[in-house]
């Protein structure tokens, strides 16, 4: 399995910005158009965009940005804040030109607020985007089953029970070939299980998020994104550590045989 990339939406000051890279983070989100699915101050302006950006130096940016007509004046706020990927706030799907424009400058897309039901097809999933030629698309961002309680449970337990609904295997089939992050109810308890069940997707997403006016949607407390990034690597050094130590003893013993 490659590295799975980390990804967290909405990050809003400097501070977590920093703190999340020393997590490892691989894609910093920024939010800089108000998204109406939350209640929150986590919508910044240019200026603060750009501070988060130049503290990052190993994680890469994405901005968020809602696309009306304004299409030059957001390729100019890109070329000045130097971002590494663009993100269309919603589920439009870019003009052909403007993605273009942003081919140009090296600026990858990242299609998110793609919701994923337990009685989808998978067929359908991507099929609005895969309509589209040239898409310059990085990554394709899945909320899998972010209407029911506990979606992970649900998908690895009760699914299975209806072969003719979503499956693991689905999710998995579909990332093998397209580049999918991922978002389900992650914990300190699932998320190295979610990404063992499923080796294909390139990575997870965790959007940040207080007073969320739709449950059928995953967010994050800031906190709670900390905690399970803390505990998962950790786990992972853990693992390591036993993985080296029997293999040294193996070692030791071929050496002494």
């Amino acid at each position: 399995m490659d590295k799975i990339i980390t990804k967290v939406d909405r990050v809003s000051t400097i501070e977590e910005a920093i703190k999340l890279q020393e997590l490892d983070v691989d894609i910093i989100g920024i939010s800089l158009s108000k998204n109406i699915n939350f209640i929150d101050n986590r919508d910044i302006g240019e200026d603060a965009a750009l501070e988060i950006i130049k503290a990052l130096n190993k994680a890469k940016s994405v901005v968020e940005i809602s696309v009306n007509n304004n299409l030059n004046q957001i390729l100019d706020m890109i070329k000045k804040l130097e971002v590494d990927y663009f993100q269309p706030l919603g589920k439009e799907i870019l003009p052909i030109d403007f993605r273009k424009e942003l081919y140009k400058k090296g600026v990858g897309i990242i299609y998110s607020d793609i919701q994923v039901s337990y009685d989808d097809d998978p067929s359908w999933i991507l099929s609005s985007f895969l309509s589209e030629e040239k898409l310059n698309s990085c990554y394709y961002q899945i909320d899998i089953l972010g209407d029911m309680e506990n979606s992970w449970q649900f998908l690895k337990r009760d699914c299975p029970q209806y072969p003719e609904e979503l499956q693991i295997d689905d999710i998995n089939n579909l990332a093998q070939q397209y580049p999918l992050l991922i978002t389900l109810d992650f914990s300190t308890d699932n998320l190295l299980q979610i990404i063992k069940s499923m080796p294909n997707i390139k990575g997870v997403s965790m959007i940040l998020g207080d007073n969320p006016c739709r449950n059928d949607i995953h967010n994050f407390q800031y906190s709670e994104v900390l905690n399970i990034l803390e505990k998962s690597s950790s786990l992972c050094r853990m693992r390591k550590r036993k993985k080296s130590i029997t293999r040294r003893k193996r070692c030791y013993s071929k050496k002494r045989s």
